[in-house]
């Protein structure tokens, strides 16, 4: 694919009343057939806004504002244009522009187009429907400044765990009270004790004929699967009626 897309430098300047640095950025990759109003949800979906009920405002060089009309029921600025139906073709290479989310909270961004177009296949791999990141760094703030569920400004934070992630409950090995112990033997014994035995209706595990190899559930993953190891790493694996037949090992296989 050609060389005709967008590469869109943005940086969060300000919000929530506070000046931000450094600077978190993501750089995004649109196609000049997508609207402002496309680029807005991408953006703000980029820097982990999860309440997206709020009116947004570009304003490009040379003065001209942009935005969804049917959002501000006849009470835009004065010149703003519409934002569904204008697309970034407008843009121009190098042309710097402001975003602004929440016109509350005033999340300012700087938008930076760059000299150069880009290969939506050589930065993704394929050619999306809508703007979408391909490079980003630093800390995203909430768009409230919520530091936690339930965080109101005042009260205090809650206390950690005392051991790392023991509050969690064990569906991975590294999680819960005993993650090194009876939570990792739950991936790693099967059947559970209380299946070996069986009882009047219940068909006894394993079958005679059957391998007695522990069969481990993994997650599939395309042709394999994956499970923990007694390490905590994730191995590769596929499964079949005689067992778990381990095709190699990894950080992440299958």
């Amino acid at each position: 694919m050609a060389r005709t897309w967008l590469s869109i430098r943005v940086e969060l300047v300000s919000g929530h009343g506070a000046h931000l640095w450094p600077r978190p950025g993501r750089i995004f990759a649109a196609a000049r057939s997508h609207s402002f109003a496309q680029f807005a949800t991408a953006i703000d979906l980029a820097f982990g806004r999860w309440d997206l009920a709020h009116l947004h405002l570009f304003t490009l060089s040379d003065g001209t504002r942009v935005s969804p009309l049917d959002w501000w029921d006849d009470e835009a600025p004065d010149g703003t244009v519409d934002g569904h139906a204008t697309k970034l073709s407008r843009l121009q290479a190098g042309e710097q522009f402001a975003y602004v989310f929440d016109m509350g909270d005033d999340w300012a961004h700087l938008c930076t187009v760059a000299d150069k177009r880009i290969d939506p296949l050589d930065e993704l791999g394929e050619a999306p429907g809508r703007p979408v990141p391909y490079w980003g760094w630093g800390s995203l703030p909430d768009q409230y400044a919520r530091r936690w569920d339930g965080d109101d400004g005042e009260s205090s934070m809650p206390k950690r765990p005392a051991r790392g992630l023991s509050d969690l409950p064990p569906l991975l090995p590294w999680w819960g009270e005993h993650r090194r112990g009876r939570s990792h033997a739950a991936y790693t014994k099967w059947p559970p004790a209380g299946n070996r035995g069986g009882h009047s209706g219940e068909r006894k595990w394993p079958r005679a004929g059957k391998s007695n190899r522990p069969l481990t559930v993994g997650l599939r993953f395309g042709h394999g699967a994956i499970h923990p190891d007694r390490s905590g790493a994730l191995t590769g694996c596929s499964l079949s009626a005689r067992g778990v037949d381990r095709v190699r090992t990894g950080a992440w296989s299958g």
